[in-house]
């Protein structure tokens, strides 16, 4: 006999950003603060290669352009779900050997009920 009771939870959040790299909107962007950002070392072909540092933007104001060059875009995507699941599996079998025959049976039941949960 098998009974499986299980509960998955998710939680995810995606902000996406486009369209911000033209001049138009990056000419009308202010950072006022930045985040040093190590990038690495990896296995190269002639030993490690260094990747460097970049500095990214944490804070700021994102321009929006100017002019009918108005462009960045900004996508926010946050799902949630979680599923409760039960699972029952039932077998149960036998046989029995006489002197000139073999009996041999099997009885199995499955079963299994998911809700989500909210």
């Amino acid at each position: 006999m098998t009974v499986n009771d299980q509960e998955i939870a998710t939680k995810g959040t995606n902000i996406s950003i486009s369209g911000t790299g033209g001049s138009h909107v990056a000419e009308t962007t202010v950072n006022t603060a930045f985040e040093t950002v190590d990038l690495g070392t990896i296995d190269g072909p002639n030993g490690p290669l260094v990747l460097g540092e970049v500095k990214a933007a944490q804070k700021g104001i994102l321009g929006v352009g100017v002019g009918t060059a108005i462009d960045p875009n900004m996508r926010t995507l946050t799902n949630t779900g979680a599923r409760d699941t039960k699972s029952q599996v039932f077998a149960f079998g036998g046989s029995w050997t006489g002197d000139n025959i073999k009996i041999s049976s099997e009885l199995s039941y499955a079963d299994s009920t998911s809700k989500t949960l909210i």
